[in-house]
């Protein structure tokens, strides 16, 4: 009895010492990939400066120091980690609603801070909203990517959705009001479609019919008249990128820029005269176009930017410009765009960590191996400030 007794009592105090070293253990913290893991699909700059960012894996970033701190949402409203978000659109400083695979829908009340599931119908991932609008605080409209794109109208800020008739014949996967009545939907044809009666009924206007295989990629308005147009040409010999300019609300459109080399994901302009495009380079690479003439005009200011695809674009009047896309890649630039650092870079993106080991107090290294382009290799990737920042090394 008295051995049991001294067993159960040596048991109470192992559990009570064991609790205490838990308690007084520092807590985890992520050093890799930090701030977050997953590619950015689509971003926006809110009229305050904060900028909302959606991406894979159903995660929300926000920044209210152009990327010097961010805050991250994994999962906002309990979304399925599957779904990706491909869409974000705020009308305001607080209404927003972000949209994606597994026909997820999304709104903010907060600027982002906060999300409430509005739908996610669907288990496949195929079934995906590609983009979203909202006109009014009541009324938007997002886009099916499917087989068929269909077209979905809201007029209760997105608890129901009614299907726009007329537009089977089309393809289309974005959307961008110009004006409460006049929108312009494009997809990867050669075509744009325009409505005037607040996306009632759209009529397909053609942006280059001497063009053959031309493709739209992105589109932006900076007023009502004025607007552009990035597109691509493929053959089986090249490939040739082109920047499109309309004056007239979309209805006609003049070629202000080509190149053999420069894809055009997305434009930003600072203002009416100054503005930027983002696009992947071939050979795994990214350039950024700046124009000082309204667009009349495009050079080139870097086309080594990053390693995978850069896909957005948000900039102020202060001259602060952030590109923002694959492999959670962020690059800053604090000088209207002339020059370009380096924010972050999942630096372990594509590659398995095969093992590790922990050199002295302040360095790490990790020995990996993967990388794009289907070929396996190794690397060693070091860290000298106990995982703050990584480099690849010998």
């Amino acid at each position: 009895m008295g051995n049991s007794v001294l067993k159960f009592v040596a048991l109470i105090f192992l559990l009570d010492l064991t609790s205490n070293l838990i308690a007084q253990s520092p807590p985890w913290e992520r050093i890799n990939p930090k701030p977050f893991e997953c590619s950015i699909n689509d971003a926006q700059i809110l009229p305050n400066g904060r900028i909302v960012a959606v991406g894979n894996s159903s995660t929300i970033v926000t920044t209210d120091d152009f990327g010097g701190s961010w805050s991250i949402l994994y999962n906002p409203a309990n979304a399925i980690i599957k779904a990706g978000l491909k869409s974000v659109y705020f009308l305001d400083n607080e209404n927003g609603w972000a949209v994606g695979s597994m026909k997820t829908i999304m709104r903010s009340m907060d600027g982002g801070l906060n999300w409430t599931m509005l739908n996610q119908a669907s288990n496949n991932p195929n079934h995906t909203f590609s983009d979203v609008e909202f006109i009014s605080e009541t009324e938007g409209y997002l886009i099916l990517d499917s087989y068929t794109d269909k077209l979905y109208r809201t007029q209760d800020a997105g608890i129901t959705w009614d299907s726009i008739p007329g537009l089977e014949a089309y393809s289309f996967t974005n959307i961008h009001f110009i004006s409460p009545d006049v929108g312009l939907m494009h997809g990867g044809s050669d075509y744009i479609l325009k409505s005037m009666d607040a996306g009632i009924s759209w009529q397909k206007i053609s942006i280059s019919p001497g063009l053959e295989n031309l493709g739209i990629t992105s589109m932006q308005f900076i007023d009502h008249q004025t607007g552009f147009i990035g597109a691509s040409v493929y053959s089986m010999s090249s490939s040739d990128y082109y920047i499109f300019k309309t004056d007239d609300g979309g209805n006609t459109w003049e070629q202000v820029f080509q190149s053999n080399f420069c894809h055009i994901s997305d434009f930003s302009f600072i203002n009416h005269d100054t503005g930027y495009s983002v696009g992947s380079v071939v050979w795994y690479s990214n350039n950024v176009l700046r124009t000082i003439d309204g667009g009349n005009s495009w050079d080139l200011i870097t086309d080594t930017l990053g390693y995978w695809g850069l896909k957005k674009l948000c900039s102020d009047q202060s001259g602060n410009v952030i590109a923002l896309g694959g492999t959670a890649q962020v690059y800053n630039s604090f000088d209207y765009g002339l020059s370009w650092e380096k924010s972050f870079s999942n630096i372990l993106f594509a590659k398995n960590a095969i093992s590790s080991v922990i050199l002295d107090d302040s360095s790490i290294l990790v020995s990996a191996e993967g990388g794009p382009g289907g070929v396996t290799w190794f690397k060693n990737i070091i860290s000298y400030d106990r995982g703050k920042t990584w480099s690849e090394t010998e």
